[in-house]
């Protein structure tokens, strides 16, 4: 929060704002190994699976997960820049 990076600050205050639980870490965890293309055996290697059918159900939806982080980081994109022009003013184009 104290950081001189005004995104860093605003990165931290979010994090304050909304708890996140270690499930939800996990998940996004687990969205990332995806997203960077790993299989199902690696998934279930660093999730710490015993069984297969949990990184499976991540790869069946591979589509929607991308997607939604499309969403996520569009909606991320405008939240940043509507925070940047609270902050700094807003500037003509």
């Amino acid at each position: 929060m104290k950081h001189d990076d005004p995104q860093c600050r605003l990165y931290g205050q979010l994090l304050y704002e909304h708890i996140l639980s270690p499930h939800a870490l996990r998940h996004w965890f687990s969205v990332q190994l995806v997203i960077m293309g790993e299989d199902i055996a690696q998934i279930q290697y660093w999730r710490g699976d015993n069984n297969p059918e949990s990184a499976i159900s991540y790869l069946m939806n591979k589509g929607d997960l991308m997607k939604e982080l499309s969403l996520v980081n569009n909606m991320f994109a405008d939240f940043m820049v509507r925070e940047g022009k609270n902050l700094y003013g807003k500037t003509e184009s």
